[in-house]
């Protein structure tokens, strides 16, 4: 069991790893951040919205994997909202680097 549980802890923290390089490798880049809402659902897995993005859901087996998925599903969205002529949300925040990023630990 406490095997199963470091490799997870070091799987998470290699990804989360991956997602700092990643949103370094976006200094260049105009970025907006957002607030998610993650709750479990009785069926299992979790499921985030977004009070800032209307019509914003990311549905996974796990935290992480919400997490992972979020920006992605996050542009689409706003592109799709601007190829269609309606504004991104006011509430949606650019930001510049240096990126101030809050991180999930599993405890």
């Amino acid at each position: 069991m406490e095997l199963a549980w470091a490799f997870q802890r070091q799987r998470y923290l290699e990804r989360s790893l991956f997602d700092l390089k990643l949103a370094l490798g976006y200094a260049s880049k105009r970025m907006a951040k957002y607030v998610l809402q993650i709750r479990p659902l009785e069926e299992g897995g979790y499921l985030a919205t977004s009070p800032v993005l209307q019509g914003f859901l990311v549905q996974a087996e796990t935290v992480e994997k919400v997490l992972q998925l979020a920006p992605g599903v996050a542009q689409a969205l706003v592109e799709a909202m601007r190829d269609k002529g309606v504004a991104p949300a006011e509430a949606l925040q650019t930001v510049e680097a240096p990126f101030h990023v809050e991180v999930l630990l599993p405890l």
